[in-house]
């Protein structure tokens, strides 16, 4: 009897011990890591050292073109967003078409658009209406991350 008690617990130190030593060489240790997340995209409105506005003046009928926009792609690789143009005040979709084209203004640009680690340069085409509601128009331009 003493024997059998002896070896249950011989069994139990060893099964114990087997399993305290699994346990040390499953983890040496941990590290923790941090980051900070930076915006990767900015719009840049060149020639104006005021980023966030731009102003034209058109005539009923007449297409018109904001400032060229750059999209600052500070990120290593190419990102894909979403470029919308829309009317906030002063006039409804009948009196101007808004469209995003690219740097050379002869192609409409459609979303998703995929902006390369080099940057890229768009601009706000706007055709306004020859019944276009007179007064003043307020625009918005919005990239979000697609």
């Amino acid at each position: 009897m003493k024997n059998k008690i002896f070896l249950i617990a011989g069994v139990m130190i060893t099964l114990l011990g087997t399993g305290i030593g699994l346990a040390v060489l499953n983890s040496y240790g941990t590290v923790t890591g941090y980051a900070t997340v930076e915006q990767s995209m900015k719009m840049d409105i060149m020639g104006s050292s005021n980023d966030i506005n731009y102003t034209i003046s058109a005539k009923q009928g007449e297409t018109k073109y904001s400032p060229q926009i750059k999209l600052v792609n500070s990120a290593d690789v190419p990102i894909s967003i979403n470029l919308t143009a829309s009317i906030v005040n002063g006039g409804t979709s009948e009196d101007v078409k808004l469209s995003i084209v690219n740097d050379g203004q002869n192609t409409t640009l459609t979303n998703p658009i995929t902006v390369p680690s080099s940057d890229m340069y768009v601009y706000v085409q706007h055709e306004f209406d020859s019944a276009a509601s007179l007064g003043e128009y307020v625009f918005r331009i919005e990239a979000v991350p697609n």
